[in-house]
């Protein structure tokens, strides 16, 4: 998606130009919503009427090229649309984690080891784990692809257990997020999302569809398995039909020429997960993104940049160790230069662009309990009198919006929390628990981009309460606060 730059570059250029939209629709030979729908990238441009518009507004050799490339980066194959509904399916989740349901019958393998033999996935995975519990245990795992629709139940199978078995697994996966193909990418998060939250797994991608050219491997995942010094080695194969192949031995050099080739994939992959388990670190990207690009938060209820400073100075004047607490003060850091951070956040909440997704039923169990779904645990519950003030500053912006910010409440519950920053990240937040990394961010413009479409295409569309029931739902929450 070009964030509807070509519509905006169509806006301007009729301004410019003095031509009216109506007029340009005639020339063009399509009515308003055609040319609007085309635009919008929601239809293709063909190159009759990209001529035709370009003609009509007498644009010059650099207006035509920069028309040009707005058309070839704006989604013109509705995959943007479709990936709507599969981020439906995990943002709404019921707050399970993505796991795939098997629909068919038990993955079965070809075993070859020696002999060959049919084993089961979890016989597979008890092979690999079998010393997973002693000390002198690695195992260092490398997956191509894998994520395709009838293999990603496997995967998600074969891998969970063994990162949640041991530290010392180690999984790094080369994926393909296309280019201008949402769908493909929505897929593919879909497909990793059981596996993102563990520490030890690791994603690097490319913008080149998954088809490893000039290497041998094509949905395959390399193992090496340690114990102290014997070494055991594993190729496996997923097949969308058949039997899927695993090759167990100890030689070597044989793995290596396996590994050399992954090597090849590899190279052309980037690596752009940044891990912010740290607080300071977190922190700070935010700040820094906040700041300079529009946000757009999903999340069960209020996110922390929406808390008015009053509220802070509350907790602060009635449980003055708190601030002794945060981890993210210093020696370089005081507590009056944590509140100026603070006001300039909350100042910047609700600019131009901004947008928040909010649920009924996380909002409810905010004003019951005082506690945010990801409230910190050096926190305070928040007293009455500071729920009503968060509370009363959301009723204030529903009332009045600024101009172009989004507020929406959805009667579905939110599984998990996701906040993108326009042209640059998504930042995706997991329940805390051992050995997960709690919050990864996703340095990907198309994956911050697909996340601003749903919301402002879809969540506003067919999740949100109307504005005034969204109103009467908050101003009821408040008077039930007393």
């Amino acid at each position: 998606m070009s964030d509807f730059k070509l519509h905006d570059f169509v806006g301007k250029m009729t301004k410019q130009k003095k031509v009216k939209t109506k007029q340009l629709a005639d020339i063009c030979g399509l009515s308003r919503t055609t040319l609007y729908r085309h635009t919008k990238g929601i239809l293709p441009i063909p190159p009759k009427v990209e001529a035709a518009m370009a003609k009509a507004l007498y644009l010059n050799s650099e207006e035509r090229d920069e028309f040009r490339q707005l058309i070839s980066i704006t989604v013109q194959d509705g995959s943007l649309i479709s990936a709507r509904y599969v981020l439906d399916s995990f943002v709404f989740s019921g707050g399970k984690v993505y796991l795939d349901q098997e629909t068919e019958k038990e993955a079965m393998f070809a075993l070859h080891q020696k002999d060959s033999y049919l084993r089961k996935l979890d016989e597979i995975t008890d092979m690999i784990l079998e010393h997973s519990k002693e000390a002198d245990f690695s195992c260092s795992v490398k997956v191509v692809g894998c994520i395709g629709k009838d293999l990603r139940h496997t995967l998600q199978s074969l891998l969970v257990p063994m990162l949640a078995a041991s530290k010392n697994v180690r999984v790094e996966h080369l994926l393909a997020f296309p280019k201008n193909d949402y769908l493909r990418i929505s897929e593919t998060l879909r497909s990793i999302m059981p596996l993102l939250g563990y520490a030890n797994y690791h994603m690097m991608y490319d913008t080149e569809v998954v088809s490893q050219r000039g290497t041998v491997l094509n949905d395959f995942i390399l193992v090496s398995s340690l114990k102290g010094n014997h070494k055991l080695f594993y190729v496996i194969s997923l097949a969308s039909e058949g039997l899927s192949q695993v090759a167990v031995f100890e030689n070597e050099d044989i793995y290596r020429f396996f590994v050399e080739n992954y090597g090849v994939f590899k190279n052309r992959c980037k690596d752009v997960w940044i891990r912010a388990k740290n607080i300071p670190i977190l922190n700070e990207l935010l700040l820094k993104q906040e700041m300079t690009k529009p946000q757009c938060l999903i999340k069960p209820d209020i996110g922390y940049s929406k808390i008015p400073l009053a509220v802070f100075e509350s907790i602060n004047k009635r449980c003055p160790e708190t601030i002794g607490k945060m981890p993210f003060l210093d020696e370089k850091t005081t507590p009056e230069d944590l509140f100026a951070t603070l006001e300039a956040r909350y100042k910047i909440a609700y600019k131009e662009g901004n947008m928040d997704v909010y649920s009924a039923s996380g909002l409810k169990n905010f004003a019951k309990e005082g506690r945010l779904s990801d409230h910190f645990s050096w926190l305070p519950t928040f007293n009455i009198a500071e729920r009503k003030m968060i509370l009363c500053a959301l009723s204030e912006s529903l009332a009045k919006k600024p101009k172009d910010y989004g507020i929406f409440i959805t009667e579905k519950d939110i599984a998990h929390t996701f906040c993108a920053f326009k042209d640059t990240g998504s930042l995706i937040k997991f329940e805390q628990r051992q050995d997960v990394c709690e919050n990864i961010y996703v340095e990907n413009k198309m994956v911050a981009d697909m996340i601003f479409d749903y919301v402002k295409n879809h969540v506003s569309a067919y999740h949100a309460m109307p504005d005034k029931a969204a109103n009467r739902f908050v101003d009821e929450l408040i008077k039930g606060l007393g």
